[in-house]
């Protein structure tokens, strides 16, 4: 007897007391993306149209729908609604679909309210990713990255949150869900996280002999804090 299971938490497998297999599903491809849309016309503008849909979807088949409905297979109107989802977030785009939710917005916040509290906790600040190494002026740097390693691979199988590069051990986020987090993440949440930042900037710059990675971490990032943080190191 074999049993097919859909889930977005993996977690949920490791209960299984017989063998299971794991397998992901990704997201579709960019020409996969193009056929949906079944745009005739071929033109540049189009092409940029589509191209820009699939980016700021990364392949998500419930957000490229709606968006498909909403563009009435007009390519300035995908264009227009693809401007909207980067500058409003993706509340801002909605659409009654084959989907059970009318946005990705509410489909990923019911997602987010289903996470542990320690993994919606990683989440909220895995955006603000460069704040987080600030965290090793007291702690061994191979502890912690395993450490790391560990909470960020709970996204990875508990709602598909971030991608995982195996071979090299990095996460990155797609394009849809950094949309989302920078939407939602709150104001005061970010501010905190800041101060946070830049009272350890300080104390780093004062201590001469304070850890040599952290030096070199922040002077390598330096012009993202000083371009969206507006903090000089």
């Amino acid at each position: 007897l074999r049993v097919l299971a859909t889930t977005r938490n993996a977690e949920l497998f490791a209960g299984a007391t017989c063998s299971v297999d794991v397998i992901h599903v990704g997201s579709i491809t960019a020409e996969e993306s193009k056929q949906l849309f079944s745009m005739e016309e071929a033109s540049p503008e189009v092409d940029e149209a589509l191209s820009e849909a699939f980016s700021v979807c990364s392949g998500n088949v419930a957000l490229l729908n709606i968006l498909n409905k909403l563009s009435a297979g007009r390519a300035d109107r995908l264009s227009t609604f693809c401007r909207r989802l980067k500058t409003r977030g993706l509340s801002a785009v909605t659409a009654t679909t084959a989907f059970e939710y009318e946005s990705m917005h509410a489909a990923l916040s019911v997602s987010v309210e289903r996470l542990p509290a320690c993994d919606r906790d990683t989440l909220a600040c895995a955006i603000w990713a460069l704040v987080v190494p600030v965290d090793v002026v007291d702690a061994d740097e191979s502890e912690f990255l395993m450490l790391l390693s560990d909470r960020l691979t709970r996204l990875c199988e508990n709602g598909d949150w971030l991608s995982h590069n195996k071979q090299n051990d990095t996460f990155r986020f797609s394009r849809m869900v950094e949309i989302y987090l920078r939407e939602t993440v709150e104001a005061q949440t970010v501010k905190t996280l800041i101060s946070m930042l830049k009272s350890r900037l300080e104390r780093i710059q004062q201590d001469d002999i304070g850890n040599p990675v952290i030096k070199e971490f922040f002077l390598k990032h330096s012009f993202f804090y000083k371009s969206v943080h507006g903090i000089s190191y």
